[in-house]
């Protein structure tokens, strides 16, 4: 018995920081390499166009991300085929 135990929370303990480690790479590293980019491609001195619309539908992308994940907050969450939803995940697809 004692070692199931060990084991349950051993497991619980790597899914907390697999989870951790998650969120972190979404909201710290992303914006991080975002911003990166963004200033690499300003002080580039050959203007690369398509490395600009790239960084352009990336923050656009991210804008959305962030702008829907707020409005579900205000909202408290998205009944199931919500319009709205449906219309965030339209303009999801068009960005990618």
């Amino acid at each position: 018995m004692a070692l199931w135990r060990i084991i349950r929370s051993t497991s619980k303990m790597l899914q907390n920081t697999l989870w951790v480690a998650t969120l972190l790479a979404i909201y710290v590293a992303l914006p991080v390499l975002l911003i990166w980019g963004w200033v690499r491609c300003a002080h580039d001195t050959i203007p690369r166009t398509m490395s600009f619309m790239g960084f352009s539908l990336a923050r656009v992308s991210a804008l959305l991300a962030l702008f829907a994940v707020l409005y579900a907050r205000l909202i408290h969450s998205f009944p199931y085929y919500d319009p709205t939803l449906m219309r965030i995940y339209g303009f999801g697809c068009l960005l990618s």
